[in-house]
This record gives C-alpha cells, structure tokens and sequence, in this order.
C-alpha cells in the first residue's frame, strides 16, 4: 500500500517538479551505467592479452608487407633497395647527387643494372 500513496502523491504534484524528478532519476541511472561501464570496459582492457590478439589478427611485419610489392622490373623491393643501398655504399658520390636531385633515382637504378 505505501507503493499507492507514492504514486498518489507524484501524480498530484505539478508538471515541473515531476519533470525534475525523472530528470533526477534518469542523471542517477546514466551515472551508474556510465561507472559499471567503464569499471567493466577498465577490467577487459587489463585482461587483454596483446600478444594473443596479435597472433590472432596476424598483423604483417613492414618487411613482409614490402617482400609483396614488386618493381617496374619485377623484383622484389627489398632485393632493389638492398642492391640500391650496396650501391651508394660503394659509390658516396652517387649519394650526394642523389640527395641535391632525388629525380635521379630512376636513373640511378638504370645505371646499377649496367
């Protein structure tokens, strides 16, 4: 019965205090959720197990990304950045041109070939 003398008296009040009632009651409900939320969404990240979810996921390394794409001649770009890097090693005046002109690069790999 004291349930019924509840309702009573909220249906008697007026329309503002009834309106900041539930608007009370729903910035209580939001706080809750939002806290459970977080305290849950907290717990899952310190359980997650990165290396797993890694494995999972097979991320690719850069090098294997790189080992796919092939150069205007066919061959694989690690192989030619290898060969270009071997290259500039043997030749460091060649680097210096290519550092003041980058354009020469195609060029440059035209001529390693040779």
């Amino acid at each position: 019965m004291k349930i019924n003398k509840i309702i009573k008296k909220l249906q008697n009040l007026p329309l503002t205090k009834k309106k900041s009632i539930l608007l009370v009651i729903i910035i209580v409900v939001g706080l809750v959720l939002g806290s459970l939320w977080i305290k849950i969404t907290k717990e899952r990240l310190e359980n997650l197990n990165t290396e797993e979810l890694i494995e999972r996921f097979e991320v690719p390394s850069f090098e294997q990304e790189l080992e796919g794409i092939e150069f205007g001649n066919g061959k694989g770009i690690v192989e030619e950045i290898g060969k270009l890097r071997k290259y500039l090693e043997e030749h460091p005046e060649k680097m210096e041109e290519l550092i003041k002109n980058p354009e020469m690069l195609e060029a440059l790999m035209k001529e390693m070939e040779e």
